[in-house]
């Protein structure tokens, strides 16, 4: 008894060990839980805050878009003064614009004109006439220069409160309706309050300005631009009304989470708050922010501060505490069960001790105590697989009649073969003991895994074999699932790459309808320039289209080989122009892989540039053989170094006009290879005229999110 007893406090202290280490893994584990759930919080707030700052880029672009709109109204306008434009001219061109439909947010839109000192009577009377008989330059003064406004459409509300507003009079206007001047180009006011603002609802305001030049004036250098400006076309925004209509939906999901201020430039105080996402009625965060994040986006030279914060309490530590809750709890359950079975096994061993030493003495003690066991036990006859005897556990956990189970042998209940189960008595009698797991079946005719402990000893005089019988169905149903999951997890993986193909497949084909449509549009047109123009569209919009459609078509769907791109978009721009049939193309991009944020501005930019060759390179007068001597040739070429991209579009061509210099040119074609090279890809562009016009991009692959956003420099 006292080697059982040392032998039961031994294996209660590895017990404890044992609880100690598993509530040490639990704890270890709930920690990196935690860790997972903060880090994966973090990855959501930090793309929530991105998406936010580049809706505000892309709308305030589409803002800057409508703005240059109206000043090329007015540039294609033979005027020399503003009654050129008419009042109901320039309601029905923002009317059209449908501002308020697609882009909320907007106070309006209007025309700001300059007014020399001497003009200032003359205007004031002219806009009289009009039917203003109170209008006047406000706020009153003689100064050198007047801007007042005379059109602000929607002109209801309080934008009729703007009428006559000079807004040179203030600095900070002033200050950007200069910079918008001599920059040429859209540019953001500083933090103002608007004319149109009441006492109620008082909100921080801003202004975007784009400048209107006389028509036939040079605007080369600052002087000149200086000396030419009409006016300004020009939106102001109160801040809250502007970030409503660019976030709309945003308050009722990720805005209940995320704190969103703004400031004008990087300067953080009162002073230069434009917009906060909590006003002074709504319930500030109870916490101290846990994650803050501080974004810069520009406009020209306007620079915005968005700071983003989110508090503790937004997290979901429901995943933490299941696995502090779990983890504790399987190790007590794991404790609780290596206690009991500990005490089982040495227990058994004690029993089979005692028996081995006291059989001779009293049989009888011996099979009181093997009936009255609580662990299922057999004794079986190692010479034929016999069923000596049976306790009332093992009778009860087979369910036969005592006679009945004494009068089958080994294999009637066992469901391995028969050799198996012989090869299996005859390893156990040479040793001590061994642990099998087979299928018992029931008497009901249902199976049961078991784990068997059978080990030799001597009774009556003979060898057998005494086996102790463990029920691990349940384990072995455990692992059944366990298994079970692992296929469904490699099913679900599977759908994944079937879905992420279907979603370019349908992206494919709803761009091909668009092109469908507009081929549908063209033919019904009778304006060449029209169907030029609707036919160009259709080109950059399958240039998109391809790169869905590799992709749909690929196993990697990271990125597209695009030699086999150009391959195909080439051969479809060559389709589209007859003159196309007498000039050699050459396509080089053996090797060169590219994902889709990259893919597709490069495909826009080189159908721009292949479609400017076809059209201006190669005159009618121009003989064109193909490839030669004295041929039509255009090249098009993307190389990899393992850092960059270099793209090359050259041709033979006439070349680009003497002097004009194509940054600064309004071709929409010339315009998107600016804005895609520079802008969207970030590359440099070089443009090289010798003997033909080649141009050259160089550019590092990034992400790109939204390839049509561009950051106006």
């Amino acid at each position: 008894m006292i080697t059982y007893k040392s032998k039961v406090r031994k294996s209660t202290w590895m017990a404890w060990v044992l609880l100690s280490v598993g509530l040490i893994i639990t704890i270890y584990a709930t920690i990196s839980a935690k860790m997972d759930v903060e880090a994966g919080a973090k990855r959501e707030f930090e793309f929530a805050c991105t998406q936010i700052k580049l809706r505000i880029d892309a709308r305030m672009a589409a803002h800057a878009q409508i703005l240059m709109s109206g000043s090329a109204l007015f540039e294609a306008t033979d005027f020399k003064a503003v009654d050129e434009i008419t009042r109901e001219d320039w309601h029905a061109y923002t009317w059209r614009q449908k501002v308020e439909q697609f882009l909320p947010g907007v106070q309006g839109v209007g025309f700001a004109l300059v007014i020399p000192r001497e003009r200032l009577a003359r205007h004031i009377q002219e806009i009289r006439i009009q039917g203003f008989p109170d209008y006047n330059v406000k706020p009153e003064g003689d100064r050198k220069t007047y801007t007042s406004i005379v059109y602000l459409e929607p002109f209801s509300g309080q934008n009729i409160r703007a009428l006559g507003y000079d807004m040179f009079s203030e600095p900070v206007r002033r200050m950007a309706m200069e910079w918008a001047r001599d920059l040429d180009s859209p540019v953001l006011s500083g933090k103002v309050v608007l004319v149109q603002e009441t006492d109620q609802d008082v909100q921080a305001g801003t202004l975007m300005y784009v400048p209107v030049y006389r028509k036939g004036t040079t605007n080369d250098t600052v002087a000149d631009r200086r000396a030419a400006i009409y006016g300004w076309v020009y939106s102001p925004y109160r801040m809250n009304d502007l970030m409503q209509g660019i976030l709309k939906g945003w308050d009722s999901g990720v805005g209940k989470r995320i704190h969103l201020q703004i400031y004008d430039n990087v300067q953080v105080s009162a002073d230069s708050l434009l917009y906060d996402s909590q006003s002074k009625g709504d319930v500030k965060m109870a916490t101290a922010p846990r994650l803050t994040l501080q974004i810069f986006t520009g406009f020209s030279d306007r620079t915005w501060c968005l700071i983003f914060t989110q508090a503790d309490g937004q997290l979901n530590y429901g995943r933490v505490y299941g696995v502090l809750s779990g983890g504790t709890i399987i190790s007590l359950l794991l404790f609780g069960l290596i206690i009991s079975l500990l005490n089982t096994r040495y227990r058994t061993q004690q029993l089979a001790e005692q028996l081995t030493v006291d059989i001779r003495e009293s049989e009888e003690s011996y099979r009181n105590q093997f009936v009255n066991n609580s662990a299922a036990m057999l004794l079986i006859d190692p010479a034929d697989g016999a069923i000596i005897d049976a306790n009332v556990e093992a009778i009860s956990f087979y369910g036969y009649p005592r006679e009945r189970l004494l009068a089958m042998r080994i294999t009637d209940i066992n469901t391995l073969p028969a050799s198996e189960v012989w090869q299996a008595m005859a390893a156990i009698l040479p040793k001590e003991g061994k642990q099998y797991e087979f299928q018992h079946r029931l008497v009901d005719g249902s199976l049961r895994d078991v784990s068997v402990s059978a080990s030799r000893i001597q009774f009556g005089g003979r060898a057998i074999l005494h086996s102790i019988i463990h029920d691990i169905t349940e384990r072995k149903l455990t692992e059944d699932s366990l298994q079970k999951s692992e296929a469904a997890m490699r099913v679900l993986l599977s759908e994944k790459d079937v879905l992420l193909k279907e979603v370019h497949h349908r992206v494919k084909n709803n761009l091909a309808a668009i092109i469908g449509l507009l081929d549908l549009q063209g033919r019904t047109l009778d304006d060449k320039l029209a169907r030029a123009a609707l036919e160009e569209l259709s080109n950059r919009i399958r240039s998109m289209s391809l790169v869905h459609e590799q992709l749909y078509q690929s196993k990697d769907l990271s990125q597209i080989d695009f030699q086999d791109y150009l391959d195909r978009l080439i051969a479809h721009l060559s389709s589209s122009y007859q003159r196309a049939e007498n000039i050699h193309i050459s396509v080089a991009a053996k090797g060169v892989k590219m994902g889709l944020d990259n893919a597709i501005p490069c495909g826009l930019l080189i159908t721009e540039l292949v479609t400017n060759a076809f059209k201006y390179a190669f005159p009618a007068d121009m003989p064109c053989t193909g490839a030669g001597a004295g041929g039509c040739e255009i090249a098009v070429s993307m190389q990899w170094d393992g850092a960059s991209y270099t793209l090359v579009v050259a041709d033979n061509g006439v070349g680009l006009p003497a002097g004009l210099d194509w940054t600064k040119t309004k071709t929409l074609g010339l315009v998107l290879v600016k804005m895609l090279g520079k802008h969207q890809l970030q590359g440099q562009v070089e443009l090289d005229c010798t003997g033909g016009t080649t141009f050259q991009l160089k550019f590092a692959p990034k992400n790109t999110g939204d390839f049509l956003h561009t950051r106006n420099s």
